[in-house]
């Protein structure tokens, strides 16, 4: 058996067990699969996904606010937390989330101060695997937060928001494609996240789409512990209807989608 043999998938098989098997990576003696089947200079550059026409059609954000809580109390004492109020968080809170989550920090200069290249871009606040940074976050605000209401999404190089679909309906549907969670309904805002799954496949093929989800659960953490840490209570959600989502934010589904969702307000 080499490594591109495939299991087939019958009646009896789980679909999600078949995948993943057939994206292991095995060592052989003579013959062995690079993990990198396509060399950097090849790749195509990272595609930042836009939803406004130019800069004018963003909403800058207020720099991030630091979180001065320590790292290990915040690690240690964070929990799922669903009592919360319905008050709204202002744009400062939202900024400041979003910058932790997948921000680029340091103004995009890496580690060395060298400006990032075109199939490198600007690091981000979590690991991402050869640098492809296929993660899309969206804010869903139903008017308890400091959008005035609406689906928006994060434009991290600019460090801004851009529209969406700013109807009230539109927040709405997507609050209930979460199946209509009570809690739900004094939540400020939902903080979902995508991916765009060619950028890190076409790197790394079959895999990439295990490393997506790697990528996405850094960042939900990096999201949980800067709303712990601000005072804000949130909670990971992973069951929502995904067409419904992926249509209202313009994901085809196939190609690009919305992978899980954390629910985010002011404690009672």
């Amino acid at each position: 058996m080499t490594f591109y043999d495939r299991v087939p998938i019958s009646a009896e098989e789980d679909l999600a067990e078949v995948y993943h098997g057939n994206t292991r990576f095995y060592r052989y003696q003579e013959e062995r699969r690079p993990i990198d089947e396509v060399a950097d200079a090849d790749l195509p550059p990272v595609d930042v996904r836009s939803y406004a026409s130019d800069i004018d059609g963003r909403q800058g954000l207020p720099a991030p606010q630091p979180l001065s809580s320590a790292l290990t109390a915040t690690i240690m004492t964070r929990t799922s937390r669903r009592d919360l109020t319905g008050t709204a968080l202002n744009l400062a809170d939202i900024a400041t989330l979003l910058a932790h989550t997948y921000g680029v920090p340091n103004g995009g200069d890496g580690d060395s101060g060298e400006a990032a290249s075109p199939t490198m871009p600007p690091r981000r606040t979590v690991p991402s695997a050869g640098a492809r940074y296929p993660l899309e976050w969206f804010v869903v605000d139903r008017g308890l937060g400091g959008l005035g209401g609406g689906i928006h999404h994060y434009h991290p190089p600019s460090h801004a928001l851009e529209v969406v679909d700013r109807r009230a309906q539109a927040a709405d549907a997507a609050f209930a494609a979460f199946l209509d969670q009570p809690f739900l309904d004094h939540a400020a805002a939902i903080f979902m996240v995508g991916a765009q799954f060619g950028r890190t496949c076409v790197k790394y093929g079959e895999r990439g789409y295990r490393l997506i989800l790697l990528e996405a659960g850094h960042a939900m953490q990096n999201l949980q512990l800067a709303a712990h840490a601000a005072g804000l209570g949130a909670t990971a959600l992973g069951g929502f209807i995904d067409d419904e989502l992926n249509a209202l934010v313009a994901m085809d589904g196939p190609d690009e989608g919305i992978l899980a969702a954390v629910a985010i307000g002011q404690l009672a």
